[in-house]
């Protein structure tokens, strides 16, 4: 891997870039990037050396998601991975149970990783663990005066600017932008290609579909879902479902989004 030099405010652990996260406890961090490991005997890309040391996180899910938060780093890297009994896959050796793992794994970083945001809130209940990280991709930015609480995924080339907020278990899809001031709730999910105005406010549980774009100063009420491609120019109902541009409510969720 291409030598980085590390960034004002971070300290260098091997690969790995840290820094407390501005909000929640010291056990929180930003994590830049996720060492090069794999699990034994698995193929590795040409250039790669084999690792075969256990994984030392945990991300909550196994989709894709999941896939694309492991490549972050640059590398192959490896974790364990937490998913619900019906999908423990014994072909799939770092997946344990989220409900009925080790008490060793509970003191490693996780982060849950699924799209949805009712099940990826599922899965943190579910979790026994507390130590949740927040994982930003090297080519994001996020401002110095950004605020990100624990467990939130920033992607690739996408942009968290000034001063804004962004609550428990947030992911962040590349390319996408918030802008300044914007205030977001827990599990909030910004799919690709979004752009958010500033001084926005986003309830908890948020769905906002690829390419969707959120007006200046505009609120969005907890669990609304925002089609892809719709452009919202007003304030939208919580627990509602809204399309086109400009948007409009066209009918009520029942409950936060658990499948994409």
């Amino acid at each position: 891997m291409e030598a980085r030099e590390t960034p004002p405010g971070l300290r260098t652990c091997g690969p790995i870039w840290t820094r407390p996260c501005r909000q929640g406890p010291a056990t929180c961090e930003v994590v830049d990037g996720l060492a090069p490991t794999t699990r034994p005997g698995a193929d590795v890309p040409r250039g790669h050396a084999q690792a075969t040391a256990r994984p030392t996180r945990v991300l909550l899910g196994d989709g894709g998601l999941a896939a694309e938060v492991l490549e972050y780093g640059g590398s192959v890297s490896s974790a364990y991975r937490a998913v619900t009994g019906h999908y423990l896959d014994d072909a799939r050796p770092w997946q344990v149970d989220v409900e009925a793992s080790s008490p060793d794994l509970y003191v490693l970083p996780v982060t849950a990783a699924v799209g949805a945001p009712g099940l990826r809130r599922e899965l943190v209940h579910a979790w026994a663990g507390t130590q949740y990280t927040t994982i930003i991709a090297p080519s994001a930015y996020v401002a110095s005066s950004a605020s990100l609480a624990g467990g939130c995924i920033v992607a690739p080339h996408s942009v968290v600017s000034s001063f804004v907020r962004l609550g428990r278990h947030v992911v962040v899809n590349p390319a996408s932008t918030i802008g300044h001031g914007t205030d977001i709730g827990d599990y909030v999910t910004i799919s690709p290609g979004v752009h958010v105005a500033g001084r926005c406010v986003l309830g908890h549980g948020v769905f906002l579909g690829i390419g969707a774009v959120v007006s200046s100063g505009v609120s969005v009420g907890s669990g609304t879902i925002l089609g892809a491609g719709a452009v919202l120019l007003t304030d939208a109902e919580p627990d509602s479902v809204y399309l086109g541009i400009p948007a409009r409510r066209v009918r009520a969720s029942e409950d936060w989004l658990r499948v994409i």
